[in-house]
């Protein structure tokens, strides 16, 4: 598949745009999904440059999470698409479903976010053809924004109390020309 990876913590010099790598595969309670769009956010930019310190040294080159991060790694949080394959445990309805991804990735209550792990630092996110997330962090999408423009969106606007299906009550500025179709 197509993927930029990230090679090290840097500047832009650290990306490379690579067409041999590997499909990921959903594993149980995920879904892999076929990437419309994705944008580049300030973590993307951040996770790249190593700027997030360490707990017992703040200059240390560190991920969102703060820890060393595995290289290469598939940046990109804010993703928008369908779904095309989906783990054991997830519903064959899902399939087709046109979403968008909530990159903040843990599994239980409020006390959990405490260990959460962020899609494009801690684990490959959306800047490729393909990305797998668990199922509940992919959210049905109902709109007429174009995939650009909910990938946009998504950063300053994220989806409150679970309701992917209401129409965004926020406008978004049209897609830059960087934004990926």
């Amino acid at each position: 598949m197509r993927a930029v990876l990230l090679t090290g913590f840097g500047g832009p010099e650290k990306l490379a745009y690579r067409e041999d790598v590997p499909e990921p595969q959903a594993g149980p309670g995920e879904v892999r999904i076929r990437v419309a769009a994705t944008a580049i956010n300030n973590t993307d930019i951040w996770t790249r440059e190593g700027a997030y310190g360490s707990p017992d040294a703040p200059g240390a080159s560190a991920g969102w999470r703060r820890e060393p991060l595995e290289f290469p790694r598939i940046q990109g949080a804010d993703v928008v698409g369908r779904i095309d394959q989906i783990g054991t445990g997830v519903p064959e309805s899902r399939l087709g479903e046109r979403v968008i991804v909530d990159p903040m990735l843990y599994t239980g209550g409020e006390r959990e976010l405490v260990d959460t792990e962020y899609l494009g630092s801690e684990r490959d996110g959306g800047f490729a053809e393909f990305t797998t997330v668990p199922a509940q962090n992919a959210h049905p999408i109902d709109s007429d924004l174009s995939d650009a423009e909910l990938a946009a969106g998504a950063l300053p606007h994220r989806l409150r109390d679970g309701d992917a299906h209401a129409e965004p009550s926020w406008s978004p500025a049209p897609p830059a020309e960087s934004a990926r179709r």
